[in-house]
C-alpha cells in the first residue's frame, strides 16, 4: 500500500506550462500550509486534503515559494503527509509547527515528533517552531526542552526550535528574543492593528522589529504576516483586493533589504473558517488552486518607489492602457500623439486636434469624425472606415473574409470565404469498447468486487473529469472545458492467471465541449489519467479501499489498452485481394453478422449468469443448520476511513426498547431461538431514501445484524449495533446474506421510505 500512497515518481512538469510560473517575477522565502478544508465536525472525508492533493500542491508550490510552514503535526497528519511529498517532489524545504494551546495537546505533537524522528528522513527540515501565544515564560522554556532533548536523543540536534509569539509578547517579555542563539521567530500582521494603514505598513513592522533592541547575529524569521482581500471585520484594516498586492509587494521589498527570513501567510484561501470574515482570505492561491486573478502578471520591482493607494477602495488605481478607451477623452489633448494608437477607438473625437497625426492609425476609426481636422494625413490608412464617408470613395463595394455576426439589410456583392461558426455546445456520447486492465497480484473476482470495481472507476473518472477536477485536468494538460460529465463502466470478462486478472470491459462516456472545441478523443480522456503517476496512484488507492479483494494488488506492469485494433476505414486488418470491391465488402459483412451473434451470445450468457450469481447469494438455511459467514458490507460506503469507526461501533451492546407496532411474528424466525418468538423485541423503523450510512454483517448463522453506524448516519437514534434484520418491506431476509441485502437496499435507495423490520436482542454476539 505504501507503494501506491506514497513512493511514486512525480513527473509534474505540467505547472511550469501554467500562470503561476509567469505571474510572479519573484520566488518568495517561504508560505504557511494547511492540509485542513473543514471543521472538525463535518465528516472525516471532508476535513483534510488527500495526500495526492499534497502532492500537487507541493508541485504547484516550488514554483513560487522554497519552503513551506506548518502549523501542527498531529492535525490531518500533516507532519507526515508534508514530509512525504515536500521530499518526493524536492526543492522545498519544511518548517514543522507544533501546537501547543494546551498540555494534552503538546503531548499529542511531541508524541508525533519523536515518532517521525525515529522513522522518517529529515534532511529538509529548517526549523521547528511551538505555537506560544498564551504560554507563560516558564512553560515555554521547558517545552522548548523538551523538544531540543527529543531532537538530540534521535540525532537531530541542529535543527533550531523556537516559540513563535506575537511581536507583543517579545516586547512585555524581552528575556524571550534570547531563548535561541540563532534566530528569532515572530508574528506579525499590520493588517490587524489598526494605528497603521496599508501605506504605512512597511514603516510600521521595521519600527515594530527595531523595538527588540539588539539581537546579535540571531537570524529574523517572521513566521506569519499577510493581508486579507475579501471579507470584513471592523477592528482592521480592511480586506481589499489592491491592499493585498500591495502589503506582498511592500513587504518582501522590506523583508529583502533587511535580508529577513519569512513566511507568508498563507498559500491558499481556508474561506470554511468564516465566509463573512476575513479569516479564510490571506491565501495567494484560491481554495481551488487558482492563483488569484489580481496577481496575474504582477511583478515586484524593488528599485521602483512604493506607490500609495486609497486603503478603502476595492479598485486598482489606473494604469495607462495598452488600446484606446471607446470613447474620446474630453477635452483633447493640445496635440497630436508622436505615434498613432494601436487600435481606434471606438468613437470620433469631438474637437480633433489642431494638427493631424504624423503617421495614420494602423486600423481606421469606427465612424466618421464629427469635426475633421483642418490638415489631412500626411499618410492614408491602410483599411476603409467600417461607416460610410459622406461621399463614396470607390464605385465597388467592400468584401469580408469572416461572415457577419447577424443579417445585413440588404445581400452581400460578395460572400464571405469562412462558414458560419454555431455557438450551441456540442453534446458528446459515446462507447469506447474492449479496454483491458491488468490487476496484477488479483485472483477471481465475485459480483461484488466487479461491483467495487466498476463504481471505483467511475468515482475516479468523476473526479478528474467532472466539475471539481480542474487540477487534475491541469496535470494531464487538458485544456478543453468539460462539462456534464458521466460515465458508467461495464465488465465484460475476466481472465485470471497465476499472477494477475485481466478485466475486458466497456465505458460509457457522455459530456460537453464548447462550439470551438476541436473535438476530444474518448480513448484519450480514458487512457491519459493512468499515464499520470499521482493520479494512477490515486486510483489504486481507491481500488484497494472497495472491496478486500484488492488488498494484494500491486501497480506492476499494469497498463490500459484496447484489446482489439480499431477499424480503419471500415475493415478490420489487412483488405482480400482486389475483387473489384465485392469481397471486401462481403468480408465486412459476413464479420457484422458474426459479430451480431457474439453480442447476442454473451448478453444472454450474462443474463443467465447474472440470475445465477444473485441466486447464490441467497443460502439456504435449515432448523439448526450452522452455516459460516464472514462478509461485512457497508451500504454505500466502503473505504479505509470507515474502519476506526466501525472497529468503535462494534464494541457497543444494544439496548431494550417497547414496541411501538403490534405485529405476527413469523413462525420460521423460532428456529433461531425462543428470543425471536417475544412479539416485545420486535420494532420497526421506517427508512428515508438515499445512503444511509449502515453496515450490516453475518456473523454466524442467524439473521443478517446491524455492525455498525457511521457518525452521519441517518439513523442514528433510531437503529442500535446488535439489530438483527428480519424483513425489509415486507420481505424476509432472514436467509440473506450482507451481499444481498446490501443490493436490495441499493434497489430501493431511489424510493422515498423503506421499512425495516428488526429483532433487537439483549445483547450483540460476539463475532466468531
Amino acid at each position: 500500500m505504501l507503494l501506491f500512497k506514497y513512493i511514486v515518481p512525480f513527473l509534474l512538469v505540467f505547472f511550469s506550462n501554467t500562470a503561476v510560473s509567469d505571474a510572479l517575477n519573484v520566488k518568495l522565502h517561504g508560505l504557511g500550509y494547511s492540509l485542513r478544508i473543514g471543521p472538525h465536525t463535518d465528516p472525516s472525508e471532508y476535513q483534510c486534503k488527500t495526500i495526492y492533493d499534497a502532492f500537487l500542491d507541493m508541485s504547484q508550490l516550488k514554483d513560487v515559494t522554497d519552503n513551506v510552514r506548518i502549523f501542527s503535526l498531529t492535525d490531518c497528519d500533516s507532519g507526515n503527509v508534508l514530509l512525504e511529498a515536500t521530499q518526493q517532489i524536492g526543492g522545498l524545504g519544511l518548517w514543522l509547527g507544533l501546537e501547543a494551546d494546551s498540555f494534552y495537546q503538546f503531548i499529542k505533537e511531541r508524541t508525533k515528533l519523536i515518532e517521525l524522528a525515529q522513522s522518517r528522513d529529515f534532511s529538509n527540515v529548517v526549523g521547528i517552531h511551538i505555537a506560544g501565544d498564551g504560554l507563560s515564560l516558564g512553560k515555554t522554556i521547558q517545552y522548548r526542552n523538551y523538544i531540543k532533548d527529543d531532537l538530540v536523543a534521535n540525532g537531530l540536534p541542529d535543527i533550531p526550535v523556537v516559540v513563535a509569539y506575537e511581536m507583543d509578547t517579545y516586547i512585555k517579555t524581552p528575556q524571550m528574543v534570547s531563548l535561541d542563539n540563532s534566530l528569532v521567530h515572530l508574528k506579525i500582521y499590520p493588517f490587524f492593528d489598526k494605528k497603521t494603514t496599508i501605506n504605512n505598513a512597511a514603516n510600521y513592522m521595521a519600527e515594530q522589529i527595531a523595538l527588540l533592541g539588539d539581537i546579535g547575529n540571531r537570524q529574523i524569521v517572521i513566521g506569519e504576516t499577510g493581508w486579507a482581500d475579501n471579507g470584513f471585520n471592523a477592528a482592521y484594516n480592511p480586506a481589499n483586493e489592491p491592499s493585498m498586492q500591495k502589503w506582498l509587494r511592500d513587504f518582501i521589498c522590506l523583508a529583502n533589504a533587511k535580508k529577513w527570513h519569512y513566511y507568508w501567510y498563507t498559500a491558499y484561501d481556508s474561506n470554511w473558517e468564516n465566509p463573512t470574515g476575513v479569516e479564510g482570505h490571506f491565501g495567494l492561491f484560491t481554495k481551488d488552486g487558482v492563483l488569484k486573478s489580481f496577481f496575474d502578471d504582477f511583478s515586484i520591482d524593488c528599485d521602483e518607489p512604493a506607490v500609495n493607494i486609497d486603503p478603502d477602495s476595492k479598485t486598482f488605481p489606473p494604469i495607462p492602457s495598452e488600446s484606446p478607451s471607446e470613447v474620446p477623452t474630453q477635452p483633447q489633448s493640445p496635440s497630436p500623439s508622436k505615434n498613432p494608437s494601436i487600435e481606434p477607438s471606438l468613437a470620433p473625437s469631438w474637437n480633433p486636434s489642431d494638427l493631424p497625426s504624423s503617421e495614420p492609425s494602423l486600423d481606421p476609426t469606427f465612424g466618421p469624425s464629427m469635426n475633421p481636422s483642418t490638415l489631412p494625413s500626411t499618410v492614408p490608412s491602410g483599411e476603409p472606415s467600417t461607416e460610410p464617408t459622406s461621399t463614396p470613395t470607390s464605385s465597388q463595394p467592400s468584401t469580408s473574409s469572416q461572415p457577419t455576426t447577424s443579417p445585413s439589410e440588404a445581400p452581400s456583392y460578395k460572400p464571405s470565404g469562412a462558414s458560419s461558426i454555431s455557438t450551441a455546445s456540442q453534446n458528446v456520447e459515446t462507447t469506447v469498447k474492449n479496454l483491458e486492465f491488468t490487476l496484477v497480484g488479483v485472483s477471481e473476482l465475485d459480483g461484488a468486487a466487479l461491483d467495487g470495481f466498476a463504481k471505483t472507476t467511475e468515482q475516479w473518472y468523476l473526479q478528474i473529469y467532472g466539475s471539481t477536477g480542474i487540477r487534475s485536468r491541469r496535470a494531464l494538460q487538458i485544456t478543453t472545458l468539460l462539462s456534464g460529465f458521466t460515465t458508467d463502466v461495464i465488465v465484460q470478462s475476466q481472465n485470471v492467471s497465476e499472477e494477475s486478472n485481466t478485466l475486458t470491459y466497456d465505458q460509457l462516456l457522455a459530456f460537453q465541449t464548447p462550439p470551438e472545441s476541436a473535438g476530444v478523443d474518448p480513448y484519450e480522456l480514458v487512457e491519459s489519467p493512468f499515464k499520470n503517476d499521482v493520479l494512477r496512484a490515486d486510483y489504486f488507492n481507491l481500488l484497494v479501499a472497495s472491496h478486500p479483494a484488492f488488498a494484494n494488488i500491486t501497480d506492476s506492469g499494469s497498463v490500459l489498452r484496447r484489446s482489439v485494433a480499431p477499424m480503419v476505414d471500415g475493415q478490420l486488418g489487412n483488405e482480400s485481394p482486389d475483387d473489384g470491391g465485392q469481397g471486401g465488402m462481403s468480408f465486412l459483412f459476413i464479420w457484422i453478422l458474426a459479430g451480431l451473434g457474439c453480442v447476442l451470445v454473451i448478453l444472454q450468457v450474462s443474463f443467465v449468469m447474472h440470475r445465477r450469481r444473485r441466486e447464490q447469494k441467497r443460502r439456504s438455511v435449515e432448523p439448526g443448520a450452522a452455516v459460516e459467514m464472514d462478509s461485512k458490507h457497508n451500504l454505500f460506503y466502503t473505504s479505509e476511513e470507515s474502519r476506526a469507526d466501525e472497529e468503535q461501533q462494534s464494541t457497543l451492546d444494544g439496548t431494550l426498547a417497547n414496541p411501538k407496532v403490534e405485529v405476527e411474528l413469523d413462525s420460521s424466525w423460532a428456529r433461531f431461538g425462543p428470543e425471536y418468538e417475544d412479539k416485545n423485541n420486535i420494532l420497526f423503523v421506517d427508512v428515508p431514501g438515499g445512503r444511509l450510512g449502515v453496515i450490516v454483517d453475518t456473523p454466524d448463522d442467524g439473521p443478517a445484524l446491524v455492525y455498525a453506524l457511521r457518525r452521519h448516519s441517518t439513523l442514528r437514534g433510531q437503529l442500535k449495533v446488535g439489530d438483527r434484520l428480519l424483513a425489509i418491506n415486507g420481505e424476509d431476509v432472514t436467509d440473506y446474506t450482507a451481499t444481498y441485502i446490501t443490493d436490495l437496499i441499493t434497489d430501493l435507495s431511489h424510493e422515498p421510505a423503506r421499512t425495516f423490520t428488526l429483532m433487537r436482542l439483549p445483547k450483540f454476539p460476539q463475532k466468531k
